[in-house]
Order: structure tokens, then C-alpha cells, then sequence
């Protein structure tokens, strides 16, 4: 199997002493990153596996049913590191889908990441790291899987997102529904990616929204768009957690279950 770059990366800097106590890896499949994560906790902890195979690597993940991370499960890794290594070497946590922790969740791993305890990693998992508290990414290392998001074509794509939503949501509701119904009956539509751009799209909005400066934009190219839409819309900033939020859930949704898509796009076309 072909060592990803990443990993090369991260054993350099952990045998170095230079490596973090927290990492967000973002982009590439979801499977690439746990094999990344899962490469790197073994080499932490000394030892392969994670649970019962290896007791210092805790891998967290929404529970069957939930569509959250719960607060619950953070306090467990608040429990997971105040107990010895099993093998001596450091422990680590492993949080999958990290995008989809809760309000209360977040902000209680936050405490956890401000005071980090000795020889502990926490690696967190994301598809949508637009989702992720501001505070939470200032005090992680991140790690990109993908350079694909950056190239000319990839870049087009996006744009022509940007500007059906941008019709999308100009239009009364009788119209984005005509809108909607062919999207879904593009074979080559892809929901769940469209989405997770709307998501990047009402995060910038959100962002100049609270004031923010536009070189910090996540799309640079569309920062015109975002203004205009957040000048004329002035979604306050719960509309905007609100909206965003339904985005993310409905992109899981249309990644991981046959739920129709016509009705999810529907569903947040009425709250845009």
C-alpha cells in the first residue's frame, strides 16, 4: 500500500518532538484520512489498533441514530485521558465527521484543546471543516488531503454553484422548486458536493455578516457574491447558523443514505 505524503509529514515532526497536540485533516475521502489517523496514532501510542486492540486510541463517532457527535462523548475523552497509558507512549483521540459536533459538544472540547494534557493527540476528521468553531481551528494543525479543490476546472465548477444558488435564491418559491427539479435530474449533479459549497458559500456570508475582513474568505473569487447576498438578505446571524447548519445535515444525508434528493433540496430552499 503507498505511504500517503501526510503521514511522512506527521512522523517527521513527531520524532522531531515538533508535532501537535491537535490536527484537523480536511479534504480526500473520508477513508484516507482514518488510515492517515489510524497510521499516526499507531506510531504515538507504540502500538497498532485502537479500543480493545489498543487502549490509547479512542476513536469517537456519531452513535447510531444521532446525527451529532453528543457532549456525552466529549466528556468520555475528558475520562480517556486522565487515565494512564496502557503502553507508556502518548494517547490519542480520533473524532470522525468532527463537523457534525453539537453547539454544546464544541465548546466543550474547546476546554480540552486550550489546556491540552501531556503526551495526548486529538486528530478531528472533517468534510466540512466550514462547519468548524473559529477557536477550535486556531488551535489545531491543519492537514489538507486534496489539492484538487485549487485547479481551474475545479474552480468553474464551483463557481457555476455559486451562481445557481445565486438564482436559487433570487427566485419566489414556486420558481426554485422548477429550479431544484432540474438539478436533480442532471445525472452528473453530485448533492452532496453542491451542498457542501452552499455550506463554504453561507459561511463566508456568515462571516462578513459578523464583521469579518474578506481577505479571511474561504472563496476569494465569489467574496463580491457573499457581500451582495449578506447587504440584501440581511440574514442576521442565527438565520445564517440555522441555514448552514441544515445544509451540512442534508449533505450527510445525501452522501451516506438513497433519501430522494428533490425533497431535500426543497427543504432548505424554503429557509434560504
Amino acid at each position: 500500500m503507498e505511504k500517503h505524503s501526510q503521514i511522512t509529514l506527521l512522523e517527521k515532526s513527531f520524532r522531531e518532538g515538533t508535532h501537535a497536540h491537535a490536527y484537523l485533516f480536511f479534504g480526500g475521502s473520508g477513508d484516507e484520512k482514518k488510515e492517515v489517523a489510524r497510521a499516526f496514532a499507531a506510531l504515538a501510542t507504540e502500538h497498532e489498533g485502537a479500543g480493545a486492540q489498543n487502549p490509547d486510541v479512542l476513536m469517537v463517532e456519531a452513535q447510531s441514530g444521532e446525527d451529532k457527535v453528543l457532549i456525552g462523548q466529549i466528556r468520555q475523552i475528558r475520562e480517556f485521558f486522565s487515565l494512564a497509558s496502557y503502553f507508556g507512549g502518548h494517547k490519542v483521540v480520533i473524532i470522525d465527521a468532527f463537523d457534525r459536533l453539537g453547539q454544546a459538544a464544541s465548546s466543550a472540547l474547546l476546554k480540552i484543546l486550550e489546556e491540552p494534557p501531556a503526551k495526548s493527540v486529538i486528530i478531528l476528521l472533517s468534510d466540512h471543516p466550514t462547519m468548524i468553531m473559529p477557536t477550535i481551528l486556531s488551535r489545531v494543525q491543519k492537514v489538507r488531503f486534496s489539492g484538487s479543490e485549487t485547479t481551474d476546472e475545479a474552480i468553474d465548477k464551483r463557481k457555476k454553484i455559486v451562481y445557481d444558488l445565486g438564482n436559487l435564491i433570487s427566485a419566489h418559491i414556486a420558481r426554485r422548486f422548477a429550479v431544484i427539479e432540474k438539478m436533480v435530474k442532471d445525472e452528473d449533479s453530485d448533492i452532496s458536493g453542491i451542498l457542501t459549497q452552499w455550506a463554504s458559500f453561507f459561511r463566508d456570508v456568515s462571516y462578513l455578516t459578523a464583521g469579518g475582513d474578506k481577505k479571511f474568505l474561504e472563496n476569494t473569487w465569489c467574496a463580491k457574491d457573499a457581500e451582495k447576498l449578506a447587504q440584501e438578505k440581511k440574514y442576521t446571524l442565527a438565520q445564517l447558523r440555522v441555514i448552514i447548519s441544515e445544509i451540512i445535515r442534508s449533505a450527510h444525508v445525501a452522501k451516506t443514505t438513497n433519501a430522494n434528493k428533490r425533497l431535500i433540496l426543497e427543504n432548505i430552499a424554503l429557509i434560504l
